[in-house]
Order: C-alpha cells, then sequence, then structure tokens
C-alpha cells in the first residue's frame, strides 16, 4: 500500500518516517575497518547501497535478482500498474521524439535515484555520468544529515545544492575533478555570486590538500562522506 493511501484510510493520522540506504561511512563500518576508501567507493556505487545488499557481496547474480525483484516490486507494479502510468501521448495518438522529451526534462527540477545500484542494474556498467553520480549520492548524504535540500539559483548561475536546516544554509557545488582552472573558475563563479555568509563548498574527488579560495572551501568528496572534514 502506498503512503498516500495509508493517509487516505486513516485520515491522515499517521506518522511517516522515511528511510534511507546506507551512506557510504556506514558502507565502510560494514566491512570491518575504513582502510582502503577509494576501493571501497567504487564498490559501494554498483553494488547497491540497501542494507539486505551487504550480504550478497560477491554474488552477482544474486543482487542483480535482488534489485530486479525491487524494481519489479515497487516501480512496475506498485506505481505503474497501480497508478495506471501508460503510454499517453501514443495512446492519444500523438508522436513524440527523443529530443521533444529532453527539451521537457530540462525545464523541471533535478531526480536523483535512491540506490545508484539500481541505476547500474538498469543501465549497465559503462563508465558515464560519473559526476552526476557522484552529485547524487551527495544528495542522499545531505538528506541523511537531515537536510532540506534545493537547487539554488542567482542569475544565470545554478548552485547545486542548498542544504538548509535549523542551524542554517550552506551551499555546495559538486565537480569529479576542478584541477583545470576553466572547470574551476565555473565551479566557483555561482558560490561567488552569492552575497550572503553563509558556508560555501566544493566537493570533488581529488586527492589534494584542503584549499580555500576566499572563503570558499574545497573538499574531497570521500573525505565529507566520511566525515572526515571540520
Amino acid at each position: 500500500m502506498l503512503s498516500s493511501e495509508i493517509a487516505t484510510m486513516i485520515s491522515g493520522r499517521y506518522i511517516q518516517i522515511e528511510m534511507l540506504p546506507l551512506s557510504f561511512k556506514e558502507y565502510m563500518e560494514s566491512t570491518g575497518n575504513m582502510n582502503d576508501r577509494g576501493i571501497k567507493y567504487t564498490e559501494y556505487l554498483p553494488n547497491s547501497s540497501f542494507p539486505y545488499a551487504l550480504q550478497l557481496k560477491n554474488q552477482p547474480d544474486e543482487m542483480r535478482d535482488y534489485l530486479e525483484g525491487i524494481y519489479n516490486t515497487i516501480v512496475v507494479k506498485d506505481i505503474v500498474h497501480r497508478k495506471n502510468i501508460t503510454d499517453t501521448m501514443t495512446s492519444l495518438g500523438r508522436k513524440i521524439n527523443s529530443r521533444t522529451v529532453k527539451k521537457y526534462l530540462k525545464s523541471l527540477e533535478k531526480y536523483y535515484i535512491v540506490d545508484i545500484g539500481m541505476r547500474y542494474m538498469l543501465l549497465g556498467f559503462k563508465m558515464m555520468d560519473t559526476e552526476h553520480i557522484l552529485e547524487n549520492v551527495m544528495y542522499l548524504e545531505l538528506l541523511k544529515r537531515g537536510y532540506d535540500v534545493y537547487v539554488g539559483k542567482i542569475d544565470n548561475y545554478e548552485v547545486d545544492f542548498v542544504a538548509q536546516n535549523h542551524k542554517g544554509t550552506i551551499y555546495y557545488q559538486v565537480a569529479l575533478t576542478v584541477r583545470d582552472e576553466k572547470t574551476l573558475q565555473r565551479e566557483l563563479r555561482p558560490l561567488q555570486a552569492i552575497r550572503d555568509h553563509y558556508p560555501k563548498v566544493i566537493l570533488t574527488m581529488d586527492e589534494d590538500s584542503k584549499i580555500q579560495y576566499d572563503g570558499i572551501r574545497r573538499i574531497n568528496a570521500r573525505d565529507w562522506l566520511l566525515g572526515l572534514t571540520d
């Protein structure tokens, strides 16, 4: 039963407790030590971060069956079939091509998947969209830390994450690497355009010392995920 149906059945008198999959830190802790974080990060993504997946490590066939079972149960049965989602445009006799869909999606807010392993199961293991995957991981971590997370807009620039809770606001940019000067300036520009004094951070996979650019901190993403930063 979907949460909206539960609310209807009991007239809204219920408390919803949202559960998120394992964070990277929790995944590391499950291995018994905090060593080899680079290797374990590459395992964490395709192996799924659903807790039961820990019991299926090194069992790729069983892992795929498990993820396919979740996908077919939740996405196909609970959402597609129950909500009667169909090929709306084609059922109405209207043609639609991929460019039209892409243009439409670009006008919407960002969407993130709750488990990266599910993405690999559906799309394969090609090394693509690595930066978007990193951004997805960071988004889930911010939710896990209790933030409300938004996409920021200032002038013509986009801030990847505006994270807010009762303590205040933090701005984040996420990039695979900023060692190229043009990329660094591109990531700095939106944060530099913000005129308040809340913390501003660039998260990257670069294994460099912590650096600051006029108060904007550049931090290694894995250090941040493991809580090793100030």
